[in-house]
């Protein structure tokens, strides 16, 4: 995976945590480097292992303590994409000028990936598979929830995010591993860190024109 890949695959991760954390009011994360280092080192280790574990020293070597989410995606075969996203996936790899999206897309199209053997991981499939979580804590008494990815997601004191990768030998799993610091997820802090979506005031319609809107896509 070239380094340029995996630098636009973090940027990505990093800019649907601050959508998220937005949306609950938390401040936006900032993408530390030897933090990344650090959690690149985990990445690879996990990926030597070929298995999910936490870290059970996180970030206690340089006196500091770190909070950690962590994905793995693993796929056996390559799957195929839909007709018109394959022609299109199948013309960039042609032409080898980097990525862009088709001109004059209307469909939402993300293409941050990092591949590889039939293996790919999407940079929201990962945030969303932290944030979900979310859905099941208990906002009225936040105190009474338990650690969580999705609340480590939006942890307010959060302040830098370090973000690593690492496939397995055989090409088919990815690890995905992220740091925060300060860590979240701490006993008694929740109600300060952890508050619920804000609710957008609704936007007064525009009024009616015989000419075609676009669609923005959320």
């Amino acid at each position: 995976m070239a380094p340029s890949s995996e630098a636009a695959f973090a940027k990505e991760v990093l800019r649907l945590h601050n959508d998220y954390r937005a949306k609950h009011g938390s401040p936006p994360l900032s993408l530390a480097k030897e933090l990344s280092l650090y959690s690149l080192a985990w990445a690879r280790q996990l990926a030597k292992w070929n298995r999910m574990v936490h870290r059970s020293d996180v970030g206690r070597k340089d006196g500091k303590e770190y909070g950690e989410n962590l994905y793995m995606r693993w796929s056996t075969k390559k799957l195929p994409l839909n007709k018109q996203s394959q022609e299109w996936a199948n013309k960039l790899a042609k032409e080898d000028r980097g990525m862009r999206h088709r001109p004059g897309e209307k469909l939402g199209a993300c293409l941050y990936r990092l591949k590889n053997h039939g293996c790919d991981v999407i940079p929201k499939e990962v945030v969303d598979s932290w944030y979900k979580h979310l859905s099941t804590f208990n906002f009225r008494n936040p105190e009474r929830n338990g650690p969580s990815t999705g609340s480590q997601v939006i942890w307010k004191e959060s302040q830098r995010l370090g973000l690593g990768m690492a496939l397995t030998k055989d090409g088919k799993t990815w690890y995905v591993v992220a740091h925060y610091d300060p860590p979240g997820n701490i006993t008694g802090r929740y109600s300060a860190n952890v508050l619920p979506r804000q609710i957008s005031r609704p936007v007064a319609k525009p009024a009616r024109s015989s000419k075609s809107s676009s669609c923005l896509i959320l």
